[in-house]
């Protein structure tokens, strides 16, 4: 039988640049609605050789990509807040961290690319969507 993982109380923090992500301070992002899918992958890298009738493959370069960070809009939450200013920061590298419903923590480093607000229609909260680009692989950390 699977073990499953909820994301009902999943929280997320956004760190400094410090350099060891492990060891930083982090603010707890509040309001988060939704988040897309994160993690590390390699382009493909392929070559049609003439008389092997096949595409030859390899593994390229890895890309931490990025995933989107949704938040019903709270101007006075804190860490909220400490995202809009690291969007404003044109050099800033931040850790940032995952803590699982289950205890299981992801360690990720990269910039806030950019901030977005959604004011929706009239029966809707404001929210607001934060993109994150990794540029390093996901750590994956055993529960505290």
């Amino acid at each position: 039988m699977a073990n499953l993982t909820s994301n009902a109380r999943t929280k997320f923090y956004i760190g400094t640049t410090a350099a060891a992500a492990a060891g930083d301070t982090y603010v707890r992002i509040n309001g988060v609605t939704d988040f897309e899918t994160y993690g590390d992958k390699s382009e493909v890298v392929s070559e049609k050789i003439i008389g092997e009738g096949r595409v030859l493959k390899s593994r390229g370069t890895r890309d931490a990509g990025s995933f989107a960070l949704t938040v019903a809009l709270d101007e006075d939450d804190a860490g909220q807040e400490a995202m809009r200013d690291a969007e404003s920061d044109d050099d800033g590298q931040y850790n940032f961290k995952i803590e699982l419903e289950n205890g299981k923590v992801r360690y990720l480093r990269g910039f806030v690319s950019s901030y977005e607000e959604t004011p929706g229609g009239a029966d809707a909260n404001v929210k607001a969507k934060f993109t994150i680009e990794l540029n390093s692989k996901p750590v994956l950390a055993a529960a505290a």
